[in-house]
């Protein structure tokens, strides 16, 4: 299993696939495309971070405005081989805005003892029945204000995303398809998932790539989007699902870096050329 290292500036320009062996200085993603299983092992106990930490963790917590804390899933591990395999616990989203700096710049550094909090996301990018892909630009939320994504997203939760002490990437990804667009998980069609993208500068965190296909059209979306809270974002578009539109989208509007990973991803999946 290969992991592919992205310059930014080559994502703009669309030479992504040519590049994929070709190491650069300014290395902004990193990329694990899915082809085999992958397991996602938990374990129930709270990570524990030393009183040092802890109290710089409390002193950037105070900083920040209209900030939330709440449970998360941290990551310990990950082997990438004939099969990917997370290893997880506990952690906090407090603990993950404290310890930013502290999180390493690769996903082949997440191992060993842990000074930072590692939380696992996902995100889909949702197809509706007309063939249209669902787009919008986030608010001024406390990560990637102002960025464009492909909705929906959203961390791992233990509370919410835990099966049989299992974690759900499909849970995960459907309760957000819920609560950032209103599409319940009895009007999606298929499932299907691409790889996972690592931001080596932003939030630094491992990131679930999926696809969703919806039995919904523009306009259901739309009307079921008016009743959401719109605490991620204002208001959502469409674009046309095919290479030519997905490209120039890319190219004309700032995503956040695991959104241009899942493009990245998407594109190979379709086949789609640069």
């Amino acid at each position: 299993m290969s992991i592919f290292f992205i310059d930014l500036k080559d994502i703009l320009n669309y030479r992504i696939i040519r590049r994929f062996s070709s190491l650069t200085k300014t290395k902004s993603i990193e990329i694990v495309p899915v082809r085999t299983n992958l397991i996602i092992d938990f374990d129930s106990k709270k990570q524990h971070l030393n009183p040092e930490i802890r109290k710089e963790i409390d002193n950037c917590f105070k900083s920040k405005i209209n900030c939330f804390d709440g449970a998360l899933i941290h990551v310990k591990k990950i082997e990438i081989g004939k099969k990917i395999r997370f290893s997880t616990q506990i952690g906090s989203y407090k603990d993950f805005i404290g310890t930013q700096h502290r999180r390493p710049n690769s996903i082949k550094k997440i191992r060993g003892v842990q000074n930072y909090c590692m939380p696992l996301s996902v995100g889909a990018i949702v197809i509706t029945k007309n063939n249209k892909i669902i787009v919008a630009k986030r608010k001024k939320t406390n990560l990637n204000a102002n960025y464009w994504s492909f909705p929906a997203e959203g961390y791992l939760d233990p509370n919410k995303h835990l099966i049989n002490n299992e974690i759900s990437v499909f849970n995960g990804i459907s309760s957000e398809l819920k609560e950032e667009l209103g599409i319940r998980i009895n009007e999606l069609k298929t499932f299907h998932i691409l790889g996972i993208v690592y931001d080596k500068e932003i939030t630094k965190q491992p990131y679930i790539a999926t696809i969703w296909k919806t039995n919904l059209k523009t306009f259901d979306i739309k009307n079921l989007f008016k009743k959401t809270e719109k605490e991620e974002f204002e208001e959502i578009d469409f674009i046309d699902n095919n290479r030519k539109t997905f490209n120039d989208f890319i190219n004309k509007h700032e995503l956040t870096l695991h959104n241009l990973g899942k493009a990245m991803l998407y594109r190979q999946y379709m086949g789609w050329s640069y």
